[in-house]
């Protein structure tokens, strides 16, 4: 059986996981990934899925105020996969959003600093493809998960 092509994996993931919104650019970050999509095709789809999943433990946890560190902490605790917020304040420009919030009437600017990490395998810890999300919000994309990023480390 032939492996799914990149470009049909990205229109896929818009129907197969239906608590995170994609930003539109997400199918270009996939070509940024340091390892072959094909090496990660399987690990991608095992973050999502669990991102996906995680979806209300994100929401009750943002309703109580919790910081991105206790958030990114019980994931990894909850799932096993490696997440943390943004160490470098210098990348985390890159990463936000304007966002439309249909609750407030307002532009929103929010910040995809999240992040899961691929396993390392015998590579720099720079060189370790992510995906950057940011955990949702009430009244932006319908409460999703929004996924700004798959691929290199910023």
């Amino acid at each position: 059986m032939a492996m799914e092509k990149k470009d049909d994996f990205c229109r896929d993931m818009l129907e197969c996981f239906p608590n995170i919104y994609f930003a539109d650019d997400i199918a270009s970050t996939i070509n940024t990934l340091n390892r072959k999509f094909e090496e990660l095709r399987e690990e991608i789809v095992e973050h999502l899925i669990q991102l996906n999943n995680y979806h209300s433990k994100f929401l009750e946890m943002l309703s109580e105020n919790k910081s991105n560190q206790t958030i990114a902490q019980n994931f990894c605790a909850d799932t096993g996969i490696d997440c943390s917020p943004q160490a470098s304040r210098d990348s985390v420009r890159e990463l936000k959003i304007s966002c439309f919030n249909e609750i407030s009437s307002r532009k929103e600017i929010i910040n995809c600093e999240l992040h899961t990490k691929f396993k390392k395998f015998n590579i720099d810890r720079t060189k370790q493809d992510r995906i950057y999300f940011f955990p949702g919000r009430q009244g932006i994309h319908e409460g999703k998960i929004i996924v700004k990023h798959i691929g290199k480390h910023l």
